[in-house]
């Protein structure tokens, strides 16, 4: 079938870039930062309140964090989302709230999994905000610092030294005027996001100016410049990652997937997503050897879409919808590549 030649196509434009043999799920590297030595499966949610994880070669299904983790945590009144879960599926971000009547800030604390430990950990806040501003976290891909935001700045948290780094400010006026940010725009909510490359040595800043806009930045902080080519937009949450760290995949249109080149800021125009699929892509993670997870909308002509969850395997070109096994999925947060959940083991009091 022609969309079939499409899918070649694309697998032979990407194959240019170093992406191709071997495929698997069981050994791999991705930008969502799962170890290379764990089994990958994806993340989805059925409902609001549950995360769960998928084998896509078996099937099976594992809550991704551990009920009985989650009741630990519970009769603590320790709090956590669960996707401030480790690359390695074994770690969470969790918070302790200040007591009534206080301008105190929340307690965090790394929960091991297995062994049912807690760490304090201490994050900067911006100079300018309020109590508790801390939003969101991410994990590097090897799990040893942790991206997080503060209003308009991003900071870095070293787990091994306990040291903290603003990595960059969108309050500074140089900074705004360098990515001409609007007045009273320029902040990392909620719909702002943070990417890792697979080497932790830079990261992708999304945050939201009228449009979504992707700032790159070394660890250190070092030479922020624009992610995409002249400030260009994306439709997507957050430019993602190939393997090697040296390619970009993002919606530079709201159905088609581009990659950029980044040693060569160069944009390569690799698959019209709507052509194949009949469908609108909301989102795409880049997993193992180019086995590429997207979610899309089927439009059935009902008054509210039905989301799947699927994959493509850019190096057999063959596409497996999730939708049969899991149902609709919620896309918030979106899907993502993780290890095998592991199994709490803690227990005691």
């Amino acid at each position: 079938m022609w969309w079939r030649m499409v899918v070649r196509l694309a697998a032979g434009i990407l194959a240019l870039f170093g992406i191709g043999a071997g495929a698997t799920m069981i050994l791999a590297q991705d930008n969502g930062g799962a170890s290379p030595d764990c089994e990958l499966g994806i993340t989805f949610k059925t409902d609001i309140e549950r995360t769960d994880w998928i084998q896509p070669e078996t099937l099976e299904v594992l809550p991704l964090i551990d009920p009985d983790a989650k009741a630990w945590l519970q009769e603590r009144h320790l709090y956590h989302y669960d996707r401030w879960l480790s690359p390695d599926s074994t770690r969470l971000i969790v918070y302790e709230l200040p007591a009534e009547n206080t301008t105190d800030p929340m307690q965090f604390y790394i929960f091991d999994i297995p062994s049912a430990s807690l760490t304090p950990i201490t994050f900067n806040t911006a100079p300018y905000a309020p109590t508790n501003p801390v939003i969101e976290f991410t994990w590097s891909t090897d799990g040893t610092q942790i991206a997080y935001t503060s209003l308009m700045m991003v900071y870095v948290l070293d787990l091994d030294t306990g040291g903290n780094w603003p990595l960059i400010n969108l309050h500074d006026a140089e900074t705004r005027a360098q990515f001409e940010i609007a007045e009273h725009e320029g902040m990392f909510g909620r719909r702002s996001s943070i990417e890792w490359s697979p080497d932790g040595q830079r990261l992708i800043l999304t945050y939201n100016d009228d449009f979504l806009r992707a700032i790159m930045v070394e660890v250190d902080g070092s030479n922020p410049r624009w992610a995409l080519p002249f400030g260009r937009t994306t439709y997507q949450l957050t430019p993602t990652w190939g393997e090697s760290g040296d390619i970009l995949y993002y919606m530079c249109r709201s159905t088609t997937l581009c990659t950029i080149d980044i040693a060569h800021n160069l944009e390569v125009e690799v698959i019209n997503m709507y052509d194949i699929l009949g469908e609108w892509p909301s989102n795409i993670d880049v997993g193992a050897n180019g086995i590429m997870l997207f979610s899309f909308s089927q439009l059935i002509q009902q008054p509210n879409s039905v989301l799947h969850l699927a994959i493509i395997d850019l190096n057999t070109r063959e596409i497996t919808d999730l939708y049969p096994t899991l149902g609709r999925i919620w896309d918030a947060p979106p899907s993502h590549w993780y290890c095998r959940p592991p199994q709490f083991n803690g227990g005691g009091a």
